[in-house]
């Protein structure tokens, strides 16, 4: 009879534990099988915090794969799915489309004479890097890449750029036009940047297999100018692209954890001696970063569809609200649940659970944000939205997301919406959506 029992139980469930992907990709070890294992443990996980602190979304940068600063300050941003190239300038927060009709748009960079460099996906070896000259005149430095991601110029004017597909750096030389593979080998390689002595940095993504299950973590190397190779620092799942500033710390984002759940992306900073420190966590999908002239990171969320900018500095105080589960962060201002005379009016409604109420600006800033959540079980799911899934591949959780009301005396005002992704298991559906009001005076 036990034996009879133990059959059953085994034929019960062994379609659920021991079952094949329906698309007949290789089965992940059991470690990371999300079909057998219910969460991740230790370093597997890249954790998720409840609100990004220090995070500004600046604008829309829809599915972008590469941000960079130009000469005068401004920052520029692809947009692959737009087809577009578009910049923001940070001190007028106004954003314009600067080139369209582009398609397989990735990385991009410019050098100290505003020449703009972009990196071109076009499969299997049909990836490119073309120079765009200030004049809008092109043309291509290098072809026939596979899968090329970061670029980046150095103070001479060389371009470097990371190619997934060929496992390599490229370098072409301003003077001699002369392309030469600085490091080669490199699995899944995805990011560049150039050190203050000339230091080539490099960031690999890490090693996958089937469903986009990770298997090995990325890292961090470097190539010396004396042509020596190190790892410089690893342990990160999904690496992405990576910055560098003026002292020599290297700004990493990854993109999520070993089994790309949502909210599970990072802003980490590597000092020379390769000392890791987490400035940020709880993010989706960050992309290649730029710093900017101000010194703060600039990065796109690719899930999220934004532009955002990061400075630690930012300092938020959580603050109630008049509804129970909803959660509320504000920085430089002070919230007032009931209506006064002065202060920003909000007002923020999901099935009719509103946040209203007024947002007194401190007098010693020129601006002040709000981060709000809401838990996803007061919105409805959007039958609109594209893309559809397959029934094995299910849509991540699109929601029909609630109108924000924000007034001002200026009018320079601007209210913009991002969903948290449920961290358990796989990254479907959308847990809670997030609201940022970014408010000028």
């Amino acid at each position: 009879m036990k034996k009879i029992l133990v059959f059953m139980i085994i034929v019960l469930f062994s379609p659920i534990v021991f079952s094949k992907w329906t698309d007949n990709l290789p089965d992940p070890p059991s470690r990371y099988d999300p079909r057998i294992k219910p969460s991740l443990s230790g370093g597997d996980d890249q954790g998720s915090e409840s609100l990004p602190l220090g995070l500004r979304i600046l604008c829309d940068a829809h599915y972008s794969y590469g941000t960079a600063v130009s000469p005068d300050g401004d920052i520029y941003f692809t947009q692959f799915n737009k087809m577009r190239v578009s910049k923001y300038d940070p001190l007028t927060g106004q954003t314009e489309v600067v080139i369209s009709n582009r398609g397989g748009l990735y990385g991009i960079a410019f050098d100290v004479s505003g020449n703009m460099f972009l990196g071109i996906d076009g499969g299997f070896k049909g990836g490119k890097v073309v120079k765009r000259n200030p004049d809008g005149s092109e043309e291509e430095i290098m072809t026939g890449l596979t899968r090329p991601r970061q670029v980046i110029c150095d103070k001479a004017g060389n371009v470097y750029v990371a190619v997934e597909g060929d496992e390599e750096i490229l370098k072409w030389n301003k003077t001699t036009k002369e392309i030469l593979t600085v490091i080669k080998d490199i699995p899944t390689v995805q990011g560049v940047a150039i050190g203050p002595k000339g230091q080539i940095y490099f960031s690999q993504y890490g090693i996958m297999k089937g469903r986009g299950v990770a298997l090995k973590p990325g890292y961090i190397g470097v190539v010396n100018p004396d042509g020596t190779y190190r790892v410089i620092a690893d342990g990160f799942w999904r690496a992405r692209g990576i910055s560098v500033d003026f002292h020599g710390n290297i700004y990493l984002v990854t993109e999520a954890n070993a089994w790309d759940q949502g909210n599970s992306g990072l802003i980490v900073r590597v000092k020379k001696g390769g000392e890791q420190e987490v400035l940020l966590s709880g993010i989706d999908y960050p992309e290649f970063p730029t710093i900017g002239k101000d010194g703060q990171l600039y990065v796109t969320l690719g899930r999220d569809n934004k532009l955002v900018s990061f400075n630690p500095q930012h300092r938020f105080n959580y603050q109630a609200t008049n509804s129970p589960d909803f959660k509320m962060a504000v920085e430089n201002a002070e919230w007032q649940i009931t209506s006064g005379e002065a202060g920003i009016k909000i007002a923020i409604k999901a099935d009719n659970l509103p946040i209203s109420g007024f947002l007194d600006v401190e007098s010693s800033t020129d601006e002040a944000a709000i981060w709000i959540d809401i838990p996803a079980n007061r919105l409805n799911l959007s039958l609109e939205e594209l893309p559809y899934h397959t029934p094995e591949r299910p849509t991540p959780g699109i929601f029909e997301l609630p109108k924000t009301e924000v007034r001002s005396q200026s009018g320079r005002c601007s209210a913009f919406v991002i969903p948290r992704r449920n961290h358990t298991r796989c990254r479907c559906p959308i847990k809670l959506p997030f609201w940022q009001i970014f408010v000028l005076k």
